[in-house]
């Protein structure tokens, strides 16, 4: 009986050493929520400083304005910009006003251009040296490249450039192709 008391004691006693260890996970020290998990604004009072935190699909923006300086946990003016894993980090602090924003590296490019159809080898060279090169250039990176081409023929095509056009497509592996009446 003894023995019994003795291990649920110890067991209450654990639970009640471990229970603000392994509290909520989503609360940072200060019982806010952590940022980069959702959209939220807050604003509130740390002292005289007025705070304002915003967050965005990752991006995290903090203001302290503290009137005439008074409560401020910064000195002097100054600006500071620098990576912080994935995310650019910029600090700028003045005399009553501190502000923070952390913004994550883009990871994906998208981008569409017009070629003259009478040179399109120079124009797709030209954007395959200044644009694809730098992209396939990054490690990880998963390029992908596609070449639409629309023509509109009014008086209507001829049957043998239907026929070599639509050859030549099947021979190049375009992933589709095809000619309309309308």
């Amino acid at each position: 009986m003894r023995t019994w008391t003795i291990q649920g004691t110890m067991i209450v006693f654990c639970i009640g050493i471990a229970a603000p260890v392994l509290g909520d996970d989503w609360q940072e020290q200060s019982g806010r929520g952590r940022w980069w998990q959702g959209d939220y604004k807050e604003e509130y009072w740390d002292g005289p400083c007025q705070v304002k935190t915003e967050s965005k699909q990752g991006e995290f923006k903090r203001e302290v304005k503290c009137k005439d300086g008074i409560g401020a946990r910064w000195r002097g003016e100054w600006k500071k910009e620098y990576w912080d894993g994935p995310c650019k980090v910029k600090i700028e602090a003045k005399r009553d006003e501190f502000k923070e924003a952390e913004t994550p590296k883009p990871k994906r490019f998208h981008g569409t251009v017009t070629l003259d159809p009478t040179r399109v080898g120079r124009d797709a060279g030209r954007i395959a040296d200044e644009v694809i090169s730098h992209l396939s250039g990054l490690i990880g990176s998963n390029v992908t490249v596609t070449l639409e081409i629309e023509a509109e023929v009014k008086s209507g095509a001829p049957d043998n450039v239907v026929r070599t056009v639509t050859e030549n497509c099947r021979t190049l592996k375009f992933t589709s192709q095809g000619f309309e009446k309308e």
